[in-house]
């Protein structure tokens, strides 16, 4: 099921710099580029980023596996 933005071609701008998004939580995620706000933290060192999906590839850092080798990646952020 397609969510209502795509349907009607509905797009956000960044405030800051223009850019377009379909969706709001990519807007969000894209803000922390101005902010420099980095909410995810690794559990097992000092990394700091501002995509959950960095850290899900991040953690693998810490366990040896290869991204490839890994079909999906579930974290707790707290």
């Amino acid at each position: 099921m397609k969510n209502l933005s795509s349907v009607l071609n509905v797009t956000i701008n960044c405030s800051e710099c223009g850019n377009r998004f379909k969706r709001k939580y990519s807007l969000a995620t894209h803000m922390s580029t101005h902010t420099g706000e980095k909410p995810f933290h690794c559990s097992k060192c000092d990394y700091k980023c501002a995509a959950k999906s960095n850290l899900a590839k991040h953690m693998l850092t810490h366990t040896g596996e290869n991204l490839s080798s890994v079909p999906y990646v579930t974290i707790n952020v707290l």
